[in-house]
Order: C-alpha cells, then structure tokens, then sequence
C-alpha cells in the first residue's frame, strides 16, 4: 500500500502547490514567504477541525511501515538501521534530481527569475508558467518527505508540521547556504543534526571526554541546555551568518561571486 499511495502523495503534493501558487504569482521576496508560511499554518489547523478524517489534534497512528523491494530487508521487522540506508538512498536520489533540475533549462529559468523577474520576462522567460513550477517541485519533494516520515513513526500528529518546522527549514536554509545542496545539508546538521544528537544519554556519555580538556565546565550540563536553549543558539546563528557570511556556510558558486564582485564583472578566473 506504502509505494502504491506514493506517487499519489506526489502528484497530490504538486497540486496543492500549484493551488497555492496561483494567488501568490504577483507576491515576491519577504511578502512570499510571509504568505507561504501563514497558508502552512492554515491548512495545519483547517486539518486539525476535521476529526473525522484526520483525527484532529490527535492525528492518526498505526500508519502501515512500507516494505522494501529486494534485496533490501523488510521494514516491517528491520531495525531502525535499515530505515537509515532507506532514507539516506532517498537522499541522494533527491539530491541528484535537483542537480540535474538546476543545471536543466528550466534550473537556469528559476535562476534568472529569482535575480530579476521583470528582466527574466522581457528575455522571454515564461515567468507565470517556471514559477507554478517551482511550487509544484517543491510541494512534491516535501510530501514525498512527510510520507517517509509518516511511515517512519507510524504516526502523522499535528505537532509535527507546525509553523516552526518552516521556521527551521528556512533558517537551516539561510545559514548553510542558498542554491547549494551542500549548504543545505550542512545546515541542517548544524540546526537538526547536533540538537537531535544532544537528546541521547550516550551522546552525553561521549562528551563527558572533553571534562579534562574543558575543567570549568560541566560538558553534561553544557550539552543539556544547549539542547533546551537551541533556538537561541538558532537565532545567534541566523544573526552571525546573516552579518559576517550573508552567502551562508557553503553557498552556491554564483551567489559567492555575486557577493565577491557587487555590481561588477568577475574576473575570467573566477567564472
């Protein structure tokens, strides 16, 4: 039932993000994300009112887990390793689609719609149709998200799609890097990764190592209410990157260039 109800999740994901796209089509910049994040939080509580379907604001368990095709173990009695190489294979698989899109003619469309929409149209772009595009390739890639994730625990609540889940995916996005898959993946390390690492008694164990090295402080301690304050350390990390690397950690090679060289032309080198 999982990989037949898969492709459903997908194409119905690129409905729902053309359905949000069309309204959005004149907005840009702040004002679009500003928009796309309160219509997240709106259909979350629109979902959360239909109990009949959804199970309001207890959701729904006893979601089936998926079985993988041969040669792979089946989840249904694997260990969570298994589900590991199954999303890390996800991963890449999404990874390297998104390569080929941003080097495809219409990644090259979307490049020149984010740097200057009104420039992009009189080039000949057709900025209505890349755009409706857009939102379709990322509702997708989201719900293909969510339904691993559904299958993963087995449950789909409410909580777990708040607004500050879009809060740390864009922030994860700002600080590793926009238009860099590297970036991305490196900022959700450093926001999703480490916090999460944090929670396990053996992750504290490891770092009761670091005692003698570090003798005024408590290392259990520091990581306890590292995990608890981490939207503090998220904040002052979104202020440092934002002043002293505005690019993000490891961004994109042209949008390092654009802030290398502001307004002029990079050297033949550089390019």
């Amino acid at each position: 039932l999982f990989w037949a109800m898969l492709p459903v999740a997908l194409v119905l994901g690129a409905l729902a993000g053309i359905l949000l796209g069309v309204p959005v089509l004149p907005l840009r910049g702040d004002y679009l994300a500003i928009v796309t994040l309160g219509f997240g939080e709106i259909i979350r509580l629109f979902l959360v009112n239909q109990a009949n379907v959804t199970g309001g604001s207890q959701g729904l368990y006893r979601i089936q887990e998926p079985p993988l095709p041969e040669p792979l173990p089946d989840l249904t009695t694997a260990a969570h390793t298994e589900w590991y190489y199954f999303i890390v294979i996800g991963v890449f698989v999404v990874a390297f689609c998104a390569g080929r899109l941003r080097d495809s003619r219409m990644g090259r469309a979307w490049e020149a719609i984010r740097e200057d929409e009104d420039v992009a149209a009189a080039m000949g772009v057709n900025t209505v149709k890349y755009k409706l595009m857009a939102f379709a390739m990322g509702a997708a890639i989201g719900a293909l998200g969510g339904t691993v994730f559904a299958g993963f625990t087995g449950t789909a609540i409410p909580d777990s799609f708040s607004l500050q889940v879009s809060i740390n995916v864009l922030a994860l996005v700002v600080i590793g890097g926009m238009g860099s898959t590297a970036g991305v993946c490196v900022g959700a390390f450093i926001l999703i990764g480490i916090p999460e690492f944090l929670r396990f008694s053996e992750a504290r164990d490891l770092l009761g190592y670091l005692d003698p090295l570090v003798p005024f402080a408590d290392t259990h301690q520091w990581a306890e209410e590292m995990r608890e304050n981490r939207f503090v350390v998220f904040g002052a990390l979104l202020v440092l990157v934002m002043v002293l690397r505005p690019v993000g950690l490891v961004p994109s090679r042209r949008r390092k260039l654009e802030y290398e060289y502001p307004g002029e032309e990079a050297p033949e080198a550089a390019v």
